[in-house]
């Protein structure tokens, strides 16, 4: 294998994996958006913005389902 193959090789799996993820980036950008659009800032910051276990808990299995995170 030559140093193009592994170049080429590398594009082509770098474009697969992107064209894997691109729907679930785009699932996690409308959900980001809708919540965005649809609730107060002051309400999710009031519910998930403090300090402590309980708002940390919150965040995290709020962002569970977004599949944004996990890319």
């Amino acid at each position: 294998m030559n140093l193009m193959d592994l170049i080429q090789r590398f594009f082509t799996e770098t474009a697969l994996l992107y064209n894997e993820m691109a729907i679930y980036l785009v699932i996690g950008f409308a959900f980001g958006g809708i919540i965005h659009a649809f609730f107060d800032q002051q309400s999710i910051r009031r519910r998930i913005g403090k300090r402590g276990m309980l708002s940390s808990l919150k965040a995290a299995l709020l962002g569970v389902p977004m599949p944004l995170c996990s890319c």
